[in-house]
């Protein structure tokens, strides 16, 4: 067998001193890097370097284009520290790191920074320096050899021995020499053709990066992901998928704050876990988490120990996650399937088609607005607020009208209605509201609450809700969070989205704040409807009737003139910003001969003042914004 060129292979590293030998090694560069030593021999560089005091030993590696000098660890190493030029070549020396070694630890969180990890480590070898690497650290450590383990924050986690890179070069891609001191011709690293790199018309080659998955979806092997790493990875959506019962749980237990609305919000937040998911895949079912977090747990259990009766549990736990997998897309499809047989509703079927017909749409089409005018996102919250948001106008009217008026009007109605408007509210008119179905996502307001919290509180935590209502129906002072609005502007279909006017503005209110409204509303509209206070060609906003009533009026009417040979005509009226222009003292004065009064009166009063709106766009939000008064 032939023996291989070692003209093929790198030469060794220069030797470094041992710790306790008195000797250090000083290295010399090329402070260019195509610059080399070529161009010079070993007997003049050590010539010149052998007049240098302390001087033990030169040696010149060609190769590598370094060149090392051992010297006597107790002599003055400053003049060889300040050499600058070595036959005519500029170079940088450097002190060799002498009792040192690298090692890495595979996946570190990434929002731990390279302190906070230093801190937490517990290493049998002393850590002299820590730094990130993407996902993993590198370690400096003490010694010729890293630790086999350390501790990190008590967690044991391997450590493995950091292999620097191999010294290539990159005129012919020959590993074991720089590319300043090559002397063959030049070769594509591409093709490994003899032409320059620039030159070369072959594509590109694509490069992968493989990681294993930590489910192994019932297999004895771990699933390999391999992906492309000069792609962007696929997007992914994060969803915040709440723990029920735990939030339950976590209600139920005394509050450290007198607001229960906030103790509700944080109970909350205590009991969300977040997911990370592929873009286009549902929210994530809390059950389906909990089994594949089982399986997983068995898996590693099995395969620990090695027992059967482990397996069968992981088998098990394996046929339960695709049993419960496949249902969750047959209930998926048949909810499809209902919503496209709807004849009264079929905005999700036109939804449906405009997403498989038409591209995707950004997540914030608004911010297009703030690209194309060249401002930030602060700026353009601020100018859309001044767009969507009508500018507060001061009815100057007296209320002493009002206060008086209340007391004239409390006498045509009977005591029984004038009694409603001061008793609180019962836990069915609460039970009613929450019982209503709505969507499941829902926006929550500033405060973050949503129906769902409200609608999974136990019996006593309902009692406490209700009582914290009943303490504002009381008190007649609403929280501020109540009276604060977000205006989200959502782009109308077919409308540029770099114009103002096209996008219209959507409120998010506080959900604790809409529950109590809509149970002042529900009085509100018995007493409208005993009263008969509203009259009967009214349609919209009322219990049982609505604007299609209207239309099938409209069109009997001209169809019966029709009939009678009779003409007909038709007036639409359409008052602008009818609900923006109404001032409070207006509506506070309907309120009053609609025979309000008492509690349920000094809420919607406090309900109707200072009330103001923030838009956002994208992450911004812009100033309040009081609202017309």
């Amino acid at each position: 067998m032939t023996q291989p060129s070692a003209a093929r292979f790198p030469a060794p590293p220069p030797q470094q001193g041992k710790k306790g030998s008195g000797t250090a090694t000083i290295l010399f560069y090329p402070v260019d890097r195509m610059a080399n030593y070529l161009k010079s021999s070993r007997d003049a560089i050590a010539a010149q370097l052998s007049k240098l005091p302390g001087v033990k030993a030169v040696r010149v590696n060609f190769r590598r284009n370094v060149v090392a000098v051992d010297a006597n660890a107790s002599a003055d190493l400053d003049p060889l520290l300040g050499v600058s030029t070595i036959c005519d070549i500029k170079v940088r020396a450097k002190e060799a790191g002498g009792n040192t070694c690298t090692g890495r630890v595979f996946r570190v969180d990434r929002t731990l920074s390279a302190e906070d990890i230093l801190s937490g480590i517990e290493s049998k070898v002393p850590v002299l320096a820590c730094s990130r690497s993407r996902n993993d650290v590198i370690l400096r450590f003490a010694g010729t050899h890293p630790p086999e383990e350390i501790y990190l924050f008590k967690l044991r986690r391997p450590v493995r021995a950091r292999q620097p890179r191999p010294l290539q070069c990159l005129q012919c891609g020959v590993i074991g020499h720089a590319t300043a001191a090559c002397t063959a011709k030049p070769r594509c690293l591409r093709c490994g053709r003899d032409h320059h790199q620039s030159q070369c018309d072959s594509p590109r080659p694509r490069t992968y990066s493989w990681q294993t998955e930590p489910d192994t979806l019932g297999s004895d092997h771990l699933p390999i992901v391999i992906t492309p790493s000069t792609e962007p990875p696929p997007p992914k959506v994060v969803y915040r998928v709440v723990r029920w019962s735990q939030f339950r749980e976590l209600s139920a237990k005394p509050s450290s704050t007198e607001n229960f609305f906030l103790h509700v919000a944080q109970c909350a937040a205590s009991a969300t876990i977040r997911c990370v998911v592929p873009s286009g895949t549902p929210v994530p079912d809390i059950k389906l988490l909990n089994l594949r977090a089982a399986r997983r747990k068995a898996q590693r259990r099995a395969r620990r120990t090695g027992k059967p009766e482990h397996r069968t549990i992981c088998k098990r736990l394996d046929a339960l996650c695709l049993r419960h997998a496949k249902r969750l897309r047959q209930r998926s499809w048949i909810n499809v399937c209902k919503a496209l047989d709807q004849l009264r509703s079929q905005a999700r079927g036109w939804r449906i088609l405009s997403r498989m017909l038409c591209p995707r749409a950004p997540r914030y089409p608004v911010l297009s607005i703030a690209v194309d005018r060249g401002i930030t996102s602060e700026a353009l919250a601020e100018l859309l607020a001044d767009h969507l948001i009508a500018p507060a106008v001061n009815h100057n009217q007296a209320t002493s009208f009002i206060n008086g008026s209340i007391l004239l009007v409390v006498g045509r109605f009977p005591p029984e209605l004038c009694a409603l408007c001061n008793e609180p509210f019962a836990p069915h008119e609460l039970d009613a509201v929450l019982a209503r179905k709505r969507k499941l996502r829902s926006a929550p307001g500033p405060d973050r609450i949503t129906y769902q919290m409200l609608a999974n509180l136990d019996s006593p935590e309902r009692r406490r809700l209700l009582e914290a209502y009943n303490h504002v129906f009381s008190t007649g002072v609403v929280p501020e969070e109540w009276r604060t609005a977000t205006i989200v502007p959502i782009l109308k279909r077919g409308k540029p989205p770099k114009h103002l006017n096209s996008y219209r503005p959507i409120s998010l209110t506080s959900v604790a704040g809409k529950t109590m409204e809509e149970m002042a509303l529900r009085r509100l509209q018995w007493l409208a409807e005993t009263c008969n206070s509203l009259a009967p060609e009214q349609r919209g906003f009322r219990r049982s009737r609505s604007t299609a009533d209207c239309i099938s009026e409209i069109a009997a009417f001209l169809e019966e003139a029709r009939f009678k040979k009779e003409a007909a005509y038709l007036v639409l009226l359409d008052v602008k910003s009818a609900f923006d222009s109404l001032s409070d003292s207006s509506i506070l004065e309907a309120l009053v001969f609609l025979g309000v009064n008492g509690r349920l009166f000094a809420y919607l009063k406090a309900f109707l003042s200072d009330r103001s709106s923030r838009v956002r766009a994208g992450d911004a939000l812009s100033s309040p914004r009081p609202v017309t008064a």
